[in-house]
């Protein structure tokens, strides 16, 4: 009776091991430990996420009311910005208009329901857009406006100079309504910049945000976030349309993208926290191939990727299909230049989005980072001391994850000094 009640016991822990297991190797929470588990609300508070506000792609009419084009939605904000900015060069005010103009697409089109004019009736596009604007628009990437967990109408202008607006010596003041959902509840304010800017100075309709009343702010030291409360509505929040989780993955485009350091817990990167035998942590080997077999079980193929110890070796992988055309990538590939590899993480019009790692990320790793949770609950950002850098990318000189990268499709003809040699693409 003992042996048989020992088999039953010892036949149930091996069925639910088996299923742990099953669900590991097929979903993106790849550990469900409660300390992990507690640490959701965690970051979604963190990042202010909200449901229901999402968009992917976003119908342009010309100025006349003519089919113009579909764009990716973040594509769209990025050249919003580029043609509405004019000659304005500031990271910061690029980033709140990036915040205004998302969430005035948003609310316009009825999350994209709607088509919407590239046109001073709406917003105007620009097909030439920097560096600076990419990266800008990245970092706010899916920041949204609400009061009272409703879309906020964000509109803007460069700088009112109707009913109220004048200049002295010093500078140039401008009434301005704080905007917002609730039209009973809307107040003034006086904003101003300094008189030597009154040439620059283009007009508006004096509701939201000033352009130039921003960079005048961000000249004050003002963050994005900062400038966007000044702005509009009492009580206004800055909240996400895409929900985070404890890997630093982010389902987008119904694709997780890896926006953030993988875990100690997670398997496809650390065995027993530390790299696979056949790894170093921070080769662009190493994280290419633990990005890689993630994909590959977040899509639940039963394809896995072997570590490599020369990267110029993968592009003879088997079992997948490849292109030797730069022009070509996809989401979700490996794009290898010889001796570097990278992870396809999204594709926009002319430019993709990338995720590495490379030895000389080591000792800055987290900082590259941005901001993620780790394993203990607590928040990293680029003032993290040096000890807690050093902590969590083991050692000095070890790597750890660079932050997504927006390139143009047109450089990733090389890369690092690199010639591309293929792309590997791991979703068919």
């Amino acid at each position: 009776m003992k042996i048989r009640n020992f088999i039953f016991v010892f036949s149930i822990i091996l069925i639910l091991l088996s299923i742990k297991y099953y669900l590991s190797d097929n979903n993106i929470i790849i550990n469900n430990d409660t300390k992990y588990k507690n640490n959701t609300t965690k970051v979604l508070e963190k990042y202010g996420y909200v449901e229901g506000y999402n968009c992917n792609k976003i119908t342009v009419l010309d100025k006349d009311g003519k089919y113009q084009g579909k764009y990716d939605f973040e594509d769209y904000v990025a050249r919003v910005v580029s043609g509405e900015t004019h000659i304005l060069d500031d990271d910061v005010t690029f980033e709140a208009m990036s915040v205004a103009i998302r969430t005035y697409a948003l609310y316009v089109t009825k999350n994209c329901k709607y088509p919407i004019k590239n046109s001073e009736a709406h917003q105007v596009m620009s097909n030439i857009v920097s560096d600076k604007i990419r990266n800008s628009v990245r970092k706010t990437k899916g920041q949204i406006l609400v009061l009272n967990n409703k879309i906020v109408k964000a509109e803007y202008d460069s700088f009112y100079m109707g009913y109220g607006f004048r200049c002295d010596r010093y500078y140039c003041y401008s009434t301005y309504q704080k905007a917002g959902n609730d039209t009973e509840s809307v107040k003034t304010h006086q904003i101003k910049v300094p008189s030597s800017w009154k040439n620059y100075l283009s007009g508006g309709h004096g509701k939201g945000l000033s352009q130039y009343g921003a960079l005048y702010l961000s000249q004050q030291g003002y963050t994005y976030d900062q400038i966007l409360r000044y702005f509009y509505a009492d009580g206004v929040e800055i909240r996400s349309t895409i929900k985070p989780n404890l890997d630093g993955l982010y389902l987008d485009n119904g694709f997780a993208t890896r926006m953030a350091r993988p875990l100690r817990n997670n398997k496809y990167y650390y065995t027993n926290e530390k790299a696979p035998i056949n790894a170093k942590e921070g080769e662009s080997t190493w994280y290419a191939t633990s990005r890689a077999n993630e994909i590959l079980g977040s899509i639940n193929s039963k394809k896995r990727i072997s570590y490599f110890d020369d990267a110029n070796k993968y592009c003879n992988i088997v079992d997948f299909k490849k292109s030797y055309d730069y022009t070509q990538p996809k989401v979700g590939s490996i794009i290898s230049w010889g001796d570097h590899l990278a992870i396809i993480e999204s594709v926009n019009s002319d430019t993709v989005d990338i995720t590495e790692s490379y030895p000389a990320l080591g000792y800055y790793g987290v900082e590259y980072a941005y901001e993620y949770l780790n394993e203990n609950g607590k928040y990293y950002n680029r003032t993290t001391i040096e000890k807690d850098r050093k902590y969590n990318c083991e050692n000095n000189r070890t790597g750890c994850f660079s932050r997504t990268y927006n390139v143009k499709i047109s450089d990733l003809k090389s890369r690092w000094g690199y010639d591309f040699k293929c792309y590997i693409y791991l979703k068919d």
